[in-house]
């Protein structure tokens, strides 16, 4: 869940601790990879049966320092990591990418980003990147402006998308996912009529589900969707055995939803599902979807 704050004390000196385990020298690469936010499908699940049951300082292979903090989690490509961290107050989003190796910065690459009102525990590099052989893809927001942008291995920019407004009351969290050939990315907003709180944007966002083309950045196909509260939900796929597969995201707005992933169009939902705010991913165990709601601190 990305808007719980993190021991402040790991924001400055956060630790790519994917090195521990998740990178043990000489495995295939298919064994390697963790490409998105919670690894394969968003399972938090890692095939690699070399990883420690517990960790500690001993089990460190390195630490790198990074130039700013973040809630973003880092992904895999072969012997490459990549992670978001921000300056907050300063502003900036920086895209760094590390040797799984030995820790070693191989690049950074900053992008502007004026500072806004958003939910204190939030980060404005809250969005965690996803990854395939020849791009990684990177979320961020301001209130006028919603990016996801590809750059190539070495950090070069490859393209960048603006959906434009985002409205939210605190910032943006998903995380983006591939899919074949698609980058897909959920645009939930708020709807100041349905939030508890103070709304730093009067506006109404128009929510929906996007995919573009991981080449290009072109837009596939894009769904409208209802705005509630925003939803920081990151979608996953089922693929049941007797049907057909189906992209599943979670929402207040829409409950547990299920897409086709391939043109956008909606399967079937469950919209009774959730009566708060979902920040929680969904995942597959079987054929069962879970997924949950909540709000505040106090175990609502």
């Amino acid at each position: 869940m990305k808007l719980k704050l993190p021991n402040p004390a790991l924001e400055a000196l956060f630790a790519a601790i994917l090195a521990v385990a998740l990178l043990p020298i000489g495995l295939p690469l298919q064994a390697q990879e963790w490409t998105r936010f919670r690894g394969p499908n968003g399972s938090g699940i890692s095939k690699t049966k070399t990883i420690p049951a517990k960790i500690g300082e001993t089990d460190l292979n390195w630490k790198s320092e990074l130039p700013g903090s973040g809630h973003s989690s880092p992904v895999l490509w072969g012997e490459r990591i990549f992670v978001t961290c921000t300056g907050n107050d300063s502003g900036g989003l920086t895209v760094v990418c590390l040797s799984a190796k030995d820790g070693k910065t191989l690049w950074k690459r900053g992008f502007p980003l004026s500072p806004f009102t958003k939910h204190a525990n939030n980060s404005f590099a809250s969005s965690t990147p996803t990854v395939d052989a020849e791009r990684v893809y990177v979320v961020w927001n301001e209130p006028d402006h919603y990016f996801l942008t590809a750059l190539d291995h070495e950090g070069k920019v490859a393209w960048q998308r603006d959906f434009g407004l985002y409205v939210s009351q605190h910032g943006c969290g998903a995380s983006p996912i591939l899919c074949d050939d698609k980058v897909i990315l959920t645009d939930s907003q708020d709807d100041p009529e349905f939030v508890v709180g103070p709304m730093p944007d009067p506006r109404t966002g128009k929510s929906s589900v996007i995919a573009v083309s991981s080449k290009t950045g072109e837009t596939v196909w894009r769904t409208p969707r209802r705005s509630t509260v925003v939803a920081y939900s990151t979608p996953c796929l089922f693929e049941p055995v007797d049907g057909p597969r189906a992209l599943i995201c979670n929402s207040q707005s829409h409950g547990i939803s299920a897409m086709d992933p391939d043109n956008g169009k909606v399967l079937w939902e469950y919209d009774q599902a959730f009566d708060k705010r979902s920040v929680s991913s969904p995942f597959i165990a079987g054929d069962l979807i879970f997924g949950s709601c909540g709000s505040g601190g106090g175990g609502n």
